[in-house]
């Protein structure tokens, strides 16, 4: 009963409450209900059902029958409302927090369109970012969709940020797998160091400082026969697949870091699989595409998540080392 009832009063506010029709005032309608801590009012510019369809069937219409068609369109009307209000009700209670802890105000936000990986594939998408007059959080993003006239948020993605959330993402999307001449996994990046002017060995210091160095196995301050100041170490995690997160054993991997004048650059490398207590059985060393080896313990498709997981971890991390050294020198 109370789920339909949040429903039902979605439903109003929607059709009770103007919907924007320019990009400045959806940012000032997204701004304004979360400042008001009004969850209805947020979820009413999400972007409707029916747009969402037929954005759906312009992108995969030409490779489905009408009856799959039919199919999702019936599924989406089904479940789309519950669907909003979980995903966007997590991003409401993120954002609501952090306005509330930190004394957020939006009064004087001027939003304009900035491009994106996601705006140059989907047309007609658009990435709305605006400057936050604030010492800590300066920026705010989201993505916004034209549709029948109006403007709505295209996803839950809304940020609050310290560093332009979309200018982060697009450096993130450029850490890419790779392999090395012998065809193993290998993730090799780097970031710049904008601003900072303190010495690489108080770089280096701030690094060894991140959780994950523990068990670390080399450091080196460098001397004039060998001027490289880098950070070495292995770790591992237990890993899981499927839907039901079943035990798939252990993956480590080997990590360095070198610090230079004003870049640090990250390699992950000699990633290994153990079975550990799980009942896939033990892999080795693993390779930048399923080899026989791979698949005589994993399905092409369970190592295939594997590897988008390990990417999506070494993006996390490397995202919040450069975090994390930007702070320490701050």
């Amino acid at each position: 009963m109370k789920k339909q009832w949040t429903l039902l009063c979605l439903l109003c506010v929607s059709l009770c409450t103007a919907q924007p029709t320019s990009i400045d005032e959806l940012g000032k309608a997204v701004t304004n209900a979360l400042v008001a801590n009004d969850s209805l009012q947020f979820y009413a510019l999400a972007m409707p059902g029916e747009g969402m369809y037929e954005i759906f069937k312009a992108e995969m219409g030409s490779k489905m029958t009408e009856e799959q068609l039919a199919t999702a369109r019936k599924n989406m009307e089904k479940g789309y409302p519950e669907l909003i209000r979980l995903s966007y009700g997590i991003s409401f209670f993120t954002l609501t927090s952090k306005i509330g802890i930190f004394d957020l105000t939006f009064d004087d936000v001027v939003y304009e369109i900035q491009e994106t990986k996601e705006t140059r594939e989907i047309e007609n998408l658009v990435g709305v970012h605006g400057d936050i007059d604030h010492e800590k959080f300066k920026h705010i993003t989201f993505y916004a969709y034209p549709y029948n006239g109006y403007w709505y948020l295209f996803s839950e993605r809304v940020s609050i940020t310290e560093e332009n959330a979309f200018n982060t993402r697009e450096e993130l999307q450029t850490i890419q797998l790779s392999e090395d001449d012998d065809g193993y996994l290998q993730i090799e990046a780097s970031f710049t160091l904008d601003g900072v002017k303190a010495p690489k060995s108080d770089r280096l210091s701030c690094l060894n400082t991140f959780p994950v160095n523990v068990g670390k196995t080399d450091i080196s301050i460098g001397t004039s026969d060998n001027p490289e100041l880098y950070l070495a170490g292995n770790w591992s995690f237990n890993y899981y697949v499927g839907p039901d997160d079943d035990p798939a054993g252990a993956i480590s991997f080997d990590y360095r870091y070198t610090v230079e004048e004003d870049v640090i650059n990250f390699r992950f490398s000699n990633f290994v699989h153990e079975q550990d207590d799980s009942e896939f059985a033990s892999v080795g060393r693993l390779p930048r595409k399923a080899n026989k080896q791979v698949l005589s313990s994993f399905s092409e498709v369970q190592y295939q998540e594997i590897l988008y997981d390990v990417l999506m971890e070494a993006r996390r991390g490397i995202r919040s080392r450069k975090n994390l050294v930007k702070r320490c020198l701050d």
